[in-house]
């Protein structure tokens, strides 16, 4: 920014003596103003670089004149009175001197001038910061202050200009050599290695303990030396603060939480989620990646390889994380510009609840005699299909092996069927009593007239079932039969080709037992 800050007041000058302060006056961008008697002066425009240079003048009349500096141009000697205000007296000089010492002039008032200007600039700067910021000398003496810095302080510029750390944070002397809050120890880093700085420290204000990221640099002069340091300190302490209490509040819930950066890459784990991947292995999570595909909902090791590709499962780990189900919530972090700078993964361990869940599901959908599916369960179970059929299953003369033997024994009866059932159709329900039935969709009708024959077979062949003089009906409908593919129906049909097959093996039993 260019200033005009000189005014050059020529009184009573040669012509010569005008050309050559016109020449100059463009090389420093001065004011110029010539006039033959004090009367044609113009009133004062510039009051801190108002220079006279006057000739045949009476120096008392001149004294009087306000301007920061007064030169008098004579043919012989110094004036007897008025040289108290005299900045200089130049004795008739020639045309190269005048232009020689009038360009040191010029030249000396224009450094100054801009040493003034910069000053203010930088004090108006200083100023303008909203951070706390100051100047230090080598001595640890502070030599300019910003407002923020005297507001935080609650002193004066002047309380605080060349005064020390200790005095202006109210610190005893044995607090500040040995406290970590007299910040020493950041200074004499910048004094010594003379580079910028960045630091956290704390700072006592009042009764307060203030945290703040601090700037520091050297200050150095033309030839390099360090003569103190710069500063400036942004208060975190509310950021600090709120970091602490996430911190806290991360590292007790009972949730594992993973802070991933913009890479993917985990930049925290709570000790919840080491506990939980140290159960499966895996000892260090920082910096490992991870590639979120939204929430999930099942089992550990299916999460790790869907979402940790770092992340090698050996069989022990595999059947560990297996044995853990999981849900995990997985959201985007946002900056206050609503920006994307990472994202929280929430892990919770359900496995309690899911082994409390499924033992609950089994409960209601599986016989606790028996082992195997109940009659809920066949019937909630089943899904439309367009090929398929029921094998429908009942015992014959089980009356009587209970009436005889005891229902302890019915009861093995009925658990050694449901067991060579299952080990032919896994699917195989009881639906009461001594009645089981399967429900095989997507499956050839060759394929369930197969199964309900190796029934037959298996039940017959078994020495501990025949022993218990105990037989079995078997019922097979399919898909289409009748026209019909709903399951009432097919139970309906099922049941009628079982009960023709009972009668028909009791009809043979009547026989053999006749002859």
């Amino acid at each position: 920014m260019r200033v005009t800050t000189i005014c050059l007041r020529l009184i009573g000058l040669d012509a010569e003596y005008v050309r050559i302060a016109e020449a100059v006056k463009p090389q420093h961008g001065v004011s110029l103003e010539v006039v033959q008697t004090l009367d044609g002066l113009s009133a004062q425009t510039h009051r801190r670089r108002d220079v006279v240079i006057a000739r045949g003048m009476d120096a008392d009349a001149l004294c009087a004149l306000p301007c920061s500096e007064l030169i008098l141009v004579t043919e012989g000697g110094f004036p007897e009175s008025g040289t108290e205000a005299l900045m200089d007296v130049w004795v008739n000089p020639g045309q190269r001197e005048f232009a020689c010492r009038l360009n040191a002039l010029v030249a000396r008032l224009t450094r100054l001038a801009n040493l003034e200007w910069n000053n203010l600039y930088f004090r108006t700067f200083l100023k303008t910061v909203p951070d706390c910021a100051w100047i230090k000398g080598s001595d640890g003496l502070h030599y300019a202050m910003s407002d923020s810095f005297l507001k935080m302080a609650g002193k004066t510029e002047a309380e605080c200009m060349e005064k020390s750390h200790a005095f202006i944070w109210g610190l005893t002397e044995e607090e500040f050599e040995n406290s970590p809050i007299a910040c020493k120890e950041s200074d004499a880093i910048v004094l010594h290695t003379g580079k910028l700085g960045v630091f956290e420290e704390t700072v006592a204000v009042g009764s307060e303990i203030r945290r703040f990221a601090t700037y520091k640099n050297a200050i150095r002069d033309t030839d390099g030396a360090i003569l103190g340091t710069c500063g400036v300190a942004r208060d975190v302490t509310d950021f600090w603060r709120v970091q602490a209490e996430l911190s806290h509040l991360l590292a007790n819930i009972p949730l594992g939480a993973l802070i991933l950066d913009r890479q993917n890459r985990v930049r925290l784990a709570n000790p919840f989620a080491e506990q939980m991947f140290r159960g499966v292995g895996v000892s260090e999570l920082e910096h490992m990646r991870c590639l979120p595909n939204g929430d999930f909902e099942g089992k550990f090791s299916e999460l790790i390889r869907r979402d940790f590709p770092d992340i090698s499962l050996n069989d022990a780990m595999s059947r560990e994380a297996g044995e853990t189900f999981v849900r995990y919530v997985i959201r985007d972090i946002l900056d206050a510009k609503g920006e994307i700078t990472g994202q929280i993964a929430l892990l919770r361990d359900m496995t309690t609840e899911h082994r409390a869940s499924h033992s609950l599901w089994l409960s209601s959908h599986v016989d606790q005699l028996t082992n195997v599916f109940n009659r809920r369960y066949f019937y909630e179970s089943a899904k439309p299909s367009k090929v398929g059929g029921v094998i429908l299953a009942d015992l014959d003369l089980f009356k009587q092996l209970n009436d005889r033997y005891g229902h302890k024994a019915g009861d093995r009866c009925l658990q050694m069927v449901a067991a060579l059932l299952k080990s032919i159709v896994p699917g195989v329900a009881r639906l009461g009593g001594d009645e089981f039935a399967a429900y095989l969709p997507d499956t050839p009708k060759e394929e369930i007239f197969r199964l309900a024959t190796e029934i037959n077979r298996q039940f017959e062949a078994s020495p501990e079932l025949r022993e218990m003089d105990v037989h079995i009906s078997i019922g097979v409908s399919v898909i289409g039969q009748e026209g019909k593919s709903g399951l009432d129906d097919l139970m309906h049909m099922a049941d009628a080709a079982m009960y023709a097959n009972k009668r028909q093996k009791a009809a043979l039993r009547k026989m053999n037992h006749d002859i």
